[in-house]
């Protein structure tokens, strides 16, 4: 056994590096010296005594440090030999857990269990991680009544997330508060600290990304696929797929093919004077609500425009919608297959595997074709954008206009646009 594994077998030492330069206090770690291996060394697989651990004294001095810092100890406890979670709790107690090896025993678990949950959020959501994982007793039930107590969206998800693939340890009620979070008034809801100061920073409104929705969904499949039948029969309100939006129903004449030529002349009256409810109706009218993020609300096939207004000016916003297919995002843009046969079929690629394609043929009806990938004889860019021409077709110029500002507002009443 070389040197450098004898060194790796030492216990583990807690210990802060602290130097002054200047007026500037650091936080560093020391590097053990080991002497280089000359050219002639080889491994040594000869049998040798244990390895003696060292003293916290003895370790400290196969550090190397830079002139002007000194090592101070701060935890040393040969038992600590692989710390997994190190967190603070109010009082400045520090707590340890730690994973002894990949073989784990009730032991171990009883050892952890009484540390959860705890006062302190962060160190419950590393130990859910840890107990879930190791199918502590009762930790289902512990996790579940901390989602429920969860007052950020943050937390909540965490642990949504780490139950999602538990598949023993429920009860009834359990895997009913579960599966009803999916839907939960989200108005209740807070965000962290950290979350909102960076919306803030940046000068918008809290939002969900774009994959926001998929990402839940994901979730929310792998939770239904643990269950048996009898449960997704009891559940079957809970777990069933709500719509995102509902489509509009009023029937509108045609009005025009609209044009750039037609509007551009007209885009600074979009800056004040305009009628909120009339830019709400044209944005649900015109089906942007189905594929566009916009807020809290809305549909994942297309790009989030809820910070439109910063990305795009009036015109470049304007051109998207009468224009779609001008400039496509590689982000969202469809392929168009050739089947050996001769037949195309356009959409975009929402699944892939070494069999098959799927396609997502239309957007607004979330209608999937799949093709064997023994019948594709090529596959192309689409010069036509996902999003159909004509959307504005039935509305007025005025209420054009009033969905272009009420899309620049953010959707906010209170927008300067709206003043009168």
């Amino acid at each position: 056994m070389n040197d450098s594994h004898q060194r790796r077998q030492s216990p583990r030492l807690w210990i802060l590096l602290s130097g002054l330069i200047g007026a500037a206090s650091l936080s560093v770690f020391g590097q053990a010296r080991v002497p280089a291996p000359g050219p002639a060394s080889r491994a040594d697989f000869a049998p040798k005594p244990p390895v003696t651990a060292k003293t916290a004294e003895e370790q400290a001095k196969t550090f190397v440090l830079p002139p002007g810092y000194r090592m101070e100890l701060v935890l040393s406890d040969p038992d600590i030999d692989t710390p997994a979670v190190v967190e603070f709790d109010g009082n400045g107690r520090m707590f340890v857990v730690e994973l002894r090896g990949y073989e784990q025993t009730l032991d171990g678990i009883d050892a952890i269990a009484p540390l959860y949950p705890s006062s302190n959020p962060q160190l419950n959501r590393e130990l859910a991680q840890v107990l879930i994982y190791l199918g502590a007793p009762g930790v289902v039930q512990k996790t579940v009544d901390l989602l429920s107590r969860a007052e950020t969206q943050e937390e909540q998800i965490h642990y949504v997330f780490h139950l999602r693939t538990v598949k023993s340890g429920w009860t009834p009620e359990d895997r009913e508060k579960y599966f009803a979070w999916f839907k939960r008034d989200r108005a209740k809801d807070k965000r962290s600290p950290e979350l909102t100061k960076w919306f803030a920073d940046v000068g918008r409104d809290q939002t969900d990304g774009s994959s926001f929705p998929k990402f839940m969904a994901n979730i929310k499949k792998d939770a239904v696929a643990t269950l048996s039948d009898a449960e997704k029969t009891q559940l079957a309100s809970l777990i069933a797929t709500d719509a995102v939006v509902q489509r509009p129903t009023a029937e509108r004449k045609f009005v025009k093919e609209w044009t750039m030529a037609d509007i551009v002349p007209s885009l600074a009256e979009a800056a004040s004077g305009r009628n909120f409810r009339r830019g709400r109706e044209a944005f649900t009218t015109t089906q942007c609500i189905l594929c566009h993020k916009f807020g809290t609300e809305g549909g994942s096939v297309g790009p989030d425009i809820t910070g439109a207004a910063s990305r795009f000016n009036r015109r470049d916003l304007l051109e998207t919608i009468i224009e779609p297919s001008k400039v496509i995002s590689d982000q969202y843009q469809n392929i168009t297959v050739t089947k050996k046969n001769g037949d195309e079929v356009t959409g975009r690629l929402v699944e892939e595997n070494e069999q098959r394609l799927v396609l997502l043929a239309n957007p607004l009806t979330t209608d999937r074709t799949e093709l064997k990938k023994s019948d594709v004889a090529k596959r192309t860019p689409s010069k036509l954008s996902p999003m159909p021409e004509g959307l504005v077709n039935t509305l007025t110029k005025e209420e054009i206009l009033d969905l272009l500002a009420y899309i620049e507002a953010g959707g906010k009443r209170e927008h300067a646009a709206f003043a009168r």
